[in-house]
Order: structure tokens, then C-alpha cells, then sequence
């Protein structure tokens, strides 16, 4: 009697799996066998000792005689001998010491407005080295920041000896950028820093103001944009000067472009469904004047969803939405019309 076709199928893929099961099995058996023995000769090897470890003085004749001087048959050399308790040449500086003796400087970026071209960032201080009272987080003497805040309150903003260095949120404006090149638009802003050191009341008659070195941290982590900072000719230890770039990211351009697409195809298929209509001769359905109307007033809120767009009149808008909207318009009004001259009680 012969195996139906299907059974045989059957049978033939039941064979084939269970081969295929063999045989991942017996190689992962090797492998984790292989990877056993790899371990094993491994730990061998780190529990042999080498033979140039195990050799002794005793042992070796041929050492050499630097390997068998002693400490006090070798005197060592002025390098080597000094401690920390000798006295340092005058002028000499701890480059290690020096760079920590500055104010640190966190920019993180809170909002961005492409329409106002507005930046806010939220400003935090961390005094460092001779600046920091008990190295903690307060500064030993007074400081004034001068930073180009669109705000006049926020350009000097004045820190007093032992109190804390609240973060505060500063506002700078962009010198280059134009919203309406949605999604493609490219923004700039500078953004310009100085901290100064004013006498203390433990100084009364003391009027030197000096320069504290600061070093920036910049975080430009922004939902929906690129943004960027490099400093400029300007910047120096003591003067932050750093160029800020901003642009869309290429998730909200990706976005932007497929939405620009399906209004594309959504008004020219409502055209030719129009005009396949009127070639045809037929009574337009109702249920299709409709439709165009509805897809007439959702195209802005399609356009809308769009993230952080500018109001109507970006690049998108020419090159996609208003084609949309008159697309949609001319068929709706091919529909009417032929609904009108055809339709009859």
C-alpha cells in the first residue's frame, strides 16, 4: 500500500527536524566541550608559574648584576631619592593642582523656540580647587557672571562667599536661522560667559577684581532637534565663547517628508478619481463629495502633526500642503458639478 503524498510530506519534514535537532545538539556539545577545555588550559596556564618566575637567585648564576645588586649596593639616583618632603624649586607649579582650580560649568539645554529664536538653558556651578570653601559645593569668595541673556536680570547674576550657587535659567537669542525652511532649518546662537572674582568683606579695601577660569559641560539632549557646540576664536580659559548649532533631527525630517507624501497621493488619487468619474459619464456617488470634504479640513491637521512646526507658510507648506489643499478643491469641484448636470429624479 502505498504512503499518501501527504503523509510522505509529512514524514520527510519530521525526518528533516529531527536531524536538524541532532545535529545542533552534537555541536553544541563540542562547542561547550571545546570551551572546557579552553577554561581548563587556560587556568593551567595561570597556575604553572613561568619558568623565569620560578627561577631563583640561587638557582641562576647568570643573572645579571643589575638583577642581583642589592638596595644597598645601588644608590639610587637624585630622582628616584626625592620625597614629598622635599622642598620645591621656586616657580615650579603643580600642573595637576592648577587645573583644578577653576569653576565648572553645566549648560543643559531646557527648550528651544525657532519661531522667537529663543534658547533657554539651565546654568549650574561647581567651584573647584582654591575656589571651593572645604571642597564642597561654595564658593570662598564672591563671583559675578556676565553671560548675553536676552534678559537684563539675567546678564550679572552676583554670588555671595558660603552661600550655594543655585542654577539659574538663562535665555539666549539666535543670530542665524529662519523657521520658515521647516524641516531643513539651521539655527545658531552664541552663547558668551565670564566669571569674575570681587573682594570679600574680609577685604574692605581691596578692589581687584580677577578673571576664574571656568570649564563648560554642554548637554544639548533635545527632543526633536540636533544640537551641537564648539567654541569659537573668542573662547579661552577664562571667557567661555562657544557657537551652538541647531537643526531638526533626522527622525522629525524622515517624518516631515512622509507626511508631505501621503498628501501627495491622497489628492492626486482624489483626482483622478474624479476625473475617472466625469470621463466615464456616470452619476458621482454621494458617499465621494464626502469623502473629498472630509479630506479637504483633515489636511490640516495632518499638516499640524507634523513635531514642532512652525505656523503655515514653511517650505513644507509650498511644496506639499497647499498643492494638497487645491488639488482636493479642483476635484471636489469636477464632482459637484457633474453631480449637478447629471443627476435627475
Amino acid at each position: 500500500m502505498r504512503i499518501p503524498t501527504k503523509n510522505r510530506l509529512q514524514q520527510i519534514c519530521v525526518a528533516l527536524g529531527s536531524l536538524l535537532l541532532v545535529l545542533v545538539i552534537h555541536f553544541g556539545t563540542l562547542s561547550l566541550g571545546t570551551s572546557g577545555l579552553y577554561q581548563s588550559a587556560s587556568a593551567q596556564d595561570t597556575a604553572s608559574p613561568t619558568p623565569e618566575a620560578t627561577e631563583s637567585p640561587a638557582s641562576s648564576p647568570s643573572a645579571t648584576p643589575e638583577a642581583t645588586d642589592s638596595p644597598t649596593s645601588s644608590p639610587a639616583t637624585p630622582e628616584a631619592t626625592t620625597s614629598a618632603d622635599t622642598p620645591a624649586t621656586p616657580g615650579a607649579t603643580n600642573p595637576a593642582t592648577n587645573s583644578e582650580d577653576l569653576v565648572e560649568v553645566g549648560m543643559t539645554v531646557l527648550g528651544f523656540d525657532p519661531v522667537k529664536g529663543e534658547l533657554e538653558a539651565r546654568l549650574e556651578f561647581i567651584p573647584q580647587g582654591k575656589y571651593s570653601q572645604n571642597e564642597s559645593t561654595y564658593p570662598n569668595q564672591n563671583f559675578l557672571l556676565t553671560v548675553n541673556s536676552v534678559d537684563k536680570q539675567g546678564s550679572e547674576i552676583n554670588f555671595k562667599a558660603g552661600k550655594p550657587m543655585d542654577a539659574s535659567s538663562v535665555k539666549f537669542t539666535a543670530i542665524e536661522g529662519d523657521p520658515n525652511g521647516y524641516p531643513f532649518d539651521n539655527h545658531s546662537v552664541e552663547v558668551y560667559m565670564e566669571l569674575d572674582a570681587l573682594p570679600t568683606e574680609n577685604q574692605p579695601g581691596s578692589t581687584s577684581v580677577t578673571s576664574v577660569p571656568l570649564s563648560l559641560k554642554f548637554y544639548g539632549n533635545l527632543p526633536g532637534f540636533d544640537i551641537s557646540s564648539t567654541p569659537t576664536k573668542e573662547n579661552t580659559s577664562e571667557v567661555v565663547a562657544n557657537a551652538v548649532s541647531i537643526s531638526r533631527s533626522d527622525t522629525v525630517k524622515f517624518f516631515s517628508i512622509i507626511v508631505m507624501v501621503i498628501m501627495w497621493v491622497l489628492s492626486l488619487l482624489s483626482l483622478l478619481l474624479a476625473i475617472r468619474v466625469v470621463m466615464l459619464g456616470k452619476l458621482p456617488e454621494f458617499g465621494m463629495l464626502g469623502w473629498l470634504t472630509a479630506l479637504l479640513f483633515a489636511f490640516p491637521a495632518i499638516r499640524n502633526a507634523q513635531p514642532n512646526v512652525p505656523p503655515v507658510g514653511t517650505f513644507s507648506d509650498f511644496i506639499s500642503f497647499f498643492w494638497a489643499e487645491v488639488i482636493v478643491v479642483v476635484a471636489l469641484v469636477l464632482l459637484g458639478v457633474c453631480w449637478l448636470r447629471r443627476y435627475s429624479k
